[in-house]
């Protein structure tokens, strides 16, 4: 099958898998938050129409005694600088992520991915994530599960669950 062939390439690909990770990030409600593990440089050859923008991640519901909750409403917005200058929003290149479970089910929670397309431009640029939750009743976290090889964090706390290694690559098409 090709009709999937142009979504993937191994042109020119830079990949970077944070494995550093040691504790869940909790999304600040007052301002955009850089998500330290988005954050890639990647310079496109001449021959690149198109460069490929993909974070992939896991996010759960956020309380600040750890990721319990049930809730989650999230913006994230592409970010970009040139130069070692000022980091600014890359236009169209927004999402948001929004799940609730009512209180007799079990936690909102997912592995997710944003990819974002962008016109090739000449130079070595950074690329990078940045989120706001949208309120204190519906924050997100990101990198740790709250299910486990059948255990469960209902009550807070980081214990015993396992972080997931978030992956940030950029490539041209």
């Amino acid at each position: 099958m090709t009709y999937n062939s142009l979504l993937h390439s191994n042109k020119n690909r830079v990949k970077v898998v944070d494995t550093a990770i040691t504790s869940h990030l909790g999304i600040s409600v007052s301002s955009y938050t850089q998500l330290d593990s988005s954050v890639i440089t990647f310079t496109p050859t001449s021959l690149a129409n198109n460069i490929i923008y993909r974070f992939t991640f896991y996010i759960c519901p956020y309380q600040a005694s750890g990721p319990s909750g049930r809730n989650c409403r999230t913006h994230f917005k592409l970010q970009t600088q040139s130069g070692g200058g000022v980091w600014a929003d890359v236009s169209g290149c927004e999402a948001n992520e929004i799940f609730e479970s009512a209180s007799s089910e079990p936690m909102c929670h997912r592995h997710m991915t944003l990819r974002f397309r962008l016109d090739a431009t000449p130079g070595e640029k950074n690329y990078r994530i940045v989120a706001k939750s949208y309120s204190s009743s519906y924050r997100s976290a990101i990198h740790w599960t709250h299910f486990w090889s059948g255990s469960a964090v209902t009550s807070g706390t980081t214990t015993g669950q396992k972080n997931f290694n978030p992956v940030v690559e950029c490539y041209e098409r």
